[in-house]
Parts: structure tokens; sequence; C-alpha cells
């Protein structure tokens, strides 16, 4: 089956940004070498660097104030962030380099400079990101790969060319009703304007950043700026984008200003082998700034007045701009632009003697931008408790390949399928949990 994922989950995204490279989490054996780290820290970050947060969340809540004041610092910087609380995780950013900085090696500066930059994109400051890139190659280059210097340089070309962009702002004029509309790859879109001109956009909690057609971008009067960026795919082609900025989208009674996209080629997000095409994909930085939305079974996409009621603890955590859920204990990729969810080797080693017994190893073909590929893999039933309710989707890919930076560390992808299994799904970035009723 071929599962059309919009063209943002199929490059290598990382930092919170266009950065192709991953995240610079280091091996624990980084810290562990700095004798001031007690071990209480060094099992939290261990977890950090798997993005279990949930679990280095638990652990830093129940045994926190064992650490000393730089770990509590480090923890809750590292914390705060996966939280979507990103001005709080820059005041212990702050801390740190104010009280703590020549006590701290180079690897844990350049982390802390990659989160301080995540933190600004997420509150769009865009000229601060740079601010961050530049800090992190002129003052700690030293255990940067070729390939993350030319990474980072890369990022910093695109924030550097929207530096002077006011912040995006999103104006509420009352709570948004809208009914989704599905397009033939079965996902959800919605109808966004710009002036006189009207376009279905999927909506897409996997897309890091908003993404639109260059045709697109034209004829809704966006800005776009004169340098390109690479971003490489899924496939290992790479294609050149540019940004825009789009002062002035509506969604419904949602007015958004200041909106940053991407701008692909017309043809990189078009799938010619099934007739598809896609002309835009709102994505997190535009839903973060609802703080709540609803969308139900039947479609139909709200963004409440009041916000909803959760009894339990948070399942929602922020790996960069990718939502993260926790089910079963287990942390996933939470993506509403998939049609069907799709399990990574995580999964395939937590149940690999069961799976190695009940199925047989065969194909898996997985598309996106670039085309679509044939991986390793199985197909197998998905069982999980979310919320008091057993739920079971009949068939799920598993890839036992690592085929993308970063899914090593997640169990997989829950999409559209498993949304569907309930009447209505509530995300809230405030509180940060998703409710299934």
């Amino acid at each position: 089956h071929s599962i059309f994922f919009s063209m943002l989950k199929n490059m290598k995204i990382g930092a919170g940004l266009l950065i192709l490279a991953a995240f610079l989490i280091l091996p624990l054996r980084s810290m562990a070498q700095q004798p001031e780290l007690s071990p209480g820290f060094e099992k939290i970050y261990e977890w950090i660097a798997k993005k279990d947060f949930f679990t280095a969340r638990d652990l830093f809540l129940a045994d926190g104030q064992a650490l000393s004041p730089m770990e509590q610092q480090l923890s809750a910087a590292f914390i705060d962030n996966a939280f979507n609380r990103p001005a709080e995780s820059n005041a212990h950013i702050e801390r740190l380099f104010l009280e703590f900085k020549a006590q701290l090696p180079d690897s844990v500066l350049r982390e802390l400079y990659q989160i301080k930059h995540q933190n600004a994109v997420r509150l769009y400051q865009y000229g601060e990101a740079a601010e961050a890139l530049n800090a992190l190659l002129n003052e700690h280059p030293e255990g940067l790969t070729e390939k993350d210097e030319d990474d980072v340089r890369n990022s910093l070309k695109l924030w550097n060319a929207v530096k002077d962009v006011p912040s995006q702002e999103v104006l509420l004029g009352g709570g948004v009703e809208m009914q989704m509309v599905k397009d033939k790859a079965g996902l959800n879109n919605l109808e966004v304007s710009s002036g006189e001109i009207t376009e279905l956009f999927i909506f897409d909690t996997g897309a890091n950043i908003s993404t639109v057609t260059l045709s697109t971008a034209e004829r809704f009067g966006m800005k776009m700026t004169a340098d390109t960026i690479e971003v490489g795919t899924i496939t290992g082609q790479s294609v050149f984008a540019r940004l825009a900025l789009c002062e002035h989208l509506r969604l419904g009674q949602a007015v958004i200003r200041n909106a940053i996209f991407l701008v692909l080629e017309d043809e990189a997000l078009s799938f010619p082998q099934v007739d598809y095409h896609i002309r835009g994909i709102i994505g997190f930085p535009v839903m973060e700034a609802l703080g709540e939305i609803q969308i139900s079974r039947e479609g139909v996409f709200r963004v409440p007045l009041e916000e909803t009621p959760f009894p339990g603890e948070q399942n929602l955590a922020m790996d960069k701009l990718q939502p993260l859920i926790r089910i079963d204990g287990r942390h996933y990729r939470f993506d509403t632009g998939a049609d069907r969810s799709l399990l990574f080797r995580p999964y395939f080693e937590a149940f690999r003697k069961e799976i190695e017994e009940h199925y047989t190893l065969a194909e898996v073909r997985y598309g996106g931008a670039g085309g679509v590929q044939t991986f390793q893999g199985y197909s197998l039933p998905f069982r999980a408790s979310i919320q008091g309710k057993s739920i079971e989707i009949e068939q799920v890919d598993l890839l036992v390949e690592d085929i993308r930076e970063g899914w090593s560390a997640m169990y997989g992808n829950i999409g559209q399928d498993l949304i569907g299994a309930f009447e209505m799904m509530t995300i809230n970035f405030n509180r940060m949990f998703i409710r299934f009723d």
C-alpha cells in the first residue's frame, strides 16, 4: 500500500526547521565523561536522547530535586522544549549560559544552541533563530561534521531570509467550524483563502512547516525570497525550495497573519502514477497557534472558544516541530496527514519474536516526494489501549529498516486509521494533550 504523507514528512527535517541533519543529540557517553554529572541526570538524558520525553519528564518530576542546580536547568531546558514551553526553555538556557557555561562541554553547548534555535522558530522569532545558529557555527564548530556544518549553514540561509518578517499571529473572530474534504489519497483538506483566491490545503500535524506549490504561492500573492535551500527527499534526491510570506490567510473565522510557507516546484508535490497533486499544506506552526483544534469522524473541523477539559497526564510532546503521542507507554509520531499508520523498527524489536513467528517478511511500499520505494517489512494488526478503549487496526505496515533519520527512536507513525476509530479527536497545544472521545 502506498502511503501519501505530505512532502515535509519525506524530507530530512531536523532541529525544528529545514535542517537536513538530525538534531545533535550525542551519545550518553559524551556527557558521561563529565564527572560532575550525576547518575540521576544521565538517566534522564538517556531518555531524552531516545526521544522519549514522557519518561524523561516523569523521572525529572520524581527525582529532579536530587539533581544539582546545573542539572536541573539542563533537564528543564530539554523538557520544556519538548512540551511546547519555548519561552520557559529559553529562560533555562539563558541561566545556564550565565551561571554554568564554563562548566558545560562543547557537545552540550551545541545542543543548547540547537534548542534555543528551535524555541525561537516556535515563537516566530526568525532573527533569533538565525542568531542561535550563528553562535553555534562561530563558537562551537569543532564537533560538527562537514555534513552537519553544511546543514546548519543551509538552515541559517533559510532563517536569514525571513529574519525581518513580523511574527505570525492568529485572530479568532469566534469559534471555527468547517467541513473538511477528503482528497483522492484519503487526506483531510480545509478550504483556505487569501483575498479572492480559495484553495483546498491538506491539514497535517506531521508537516513541520506549511507548504505550497509555486503556482499556488503565485496565485495567493505570497512574497517569495530570492534565495533557495536544498531539501532532501526519501528517495535520496534533492529539491530546491524557497520561503514565502503569506500576509493574510483565512481559515473559516480565523485569520492568520504573516504565515511562513515553504515553496516547492509543482512537480515536487505531484504523484503522476496516481494522478494526485498537492496544492498546499497547513502545517504545525499554524495549528499550534490556534491553541486547540477538534476533528470529528465526519470530518468537521473546529476551533472551540473554550478549552476542553483533560484529567489525564500530558500525552503530547514535540520532537522539534513534530508532534509525538504516548500510547501504552510508547512514543509515536502523530500525523493527521497520513492516511494510514506505519510502524518503525523499535516496534519490531519490542515484539520481534511474536512477529517473526506469526507473520511473513514481505515488501512494503512507501510513497512520498520523489516517488515510491519498496522496503522490507510486515503487514500485521496493531492493538492499543487509548483512554480506556481497546483499539485494533486490522492491517498496519511495519518497516524493519531505518529509512529516515529520527525514526529509529520512535515506535511508529499514527495516522488517520487510528484517529478514525473515535468519534472526536481534540488536540490542545497549550496544555499538550490529545483526547479521543
